[in-house]
């Protein structure tokens, strides 16, 4: 039994199913509640492991590099073939610096040198033990060739450029839909 101070004592960890990225395991805990009481609980825990996202910055242009392609889980939920997202990936055993600079080039045909670590947050973390560090960095300046179309594991990816402003009004929208969910973050 593992102790994290005196609120949280760990009784079992039992992995239900495990593949080569991640796994899927059944935590027993016991947790002591605000009144003292001694709480059991078993809680389903995934790890696929921590990753890292970009939003490029172009303060000339005032807008931001995105990148549109297949997510397959957002085409089972919502039937969307082209997805806009930030670029990102897993870290696989990678620091977050080296694994984001690799992403914007792979992903977006751009080779930078410095990046931002803005913050690292943990998006679901009832369940999902992944971590994500967020970074942003200004307008890359060598652009490839091959940038219009990125073929990589499997995936197909082109980049779009969005207006800032468009941004921010997504970013509030986000806000507001957030609020009713939990997020832990760090800065």
């Amino acid at each position: 039994m593992r102790t994290f101070g005196e609120m949280v004592h760990i009784r079992n960890i039992e992995t239900l199913v495990q593949t080569k990225k991640a796994k899927l395991m059944s935590v027993s805990y016991t947790q002591c509640r605000r009144d003292g009481e001694q709480q059991q609980c078993t809680r389903e825990i995934y790890d696929s492991g921590n990753s890292a996202v970009v939003l490029p910055y172009d303060p000339a242009r005032k807008s931001v590099l995105l990148t549109r392609q297949l997510g397959l889980p957002i085409f089972l939920q919502d039937g969307e073939k082209n997805a806009l997202e930030a670029c990102a990936g897993k870290l696989d055993g990678t620091t977050a610096e080296e694994r984001i600079r690799k992403e914007i080039e792979e992903e977006l045909g751009y080779r930078i040198v410095e990046v931002e670590r803005l913050f690292e947050l943990y998006v679901s973390p009832a369940s999902i033990m992944e971590k994500i560090f967020f970074f942003t960095c200004s307008r890359p300046h060598k652009e490839f060739p091959e940038a219009a179309e990125s073929k990589r594991r499997g995936k197909i990816s082109r980049w779009s450029r969005r207006p800032w402003r468009t941004l921010r009004t997504w970013l509030r929208l986000a806000r507001s839909s957030m609020q009713k969910q939990s997020c832990s973050f760090s800065i």
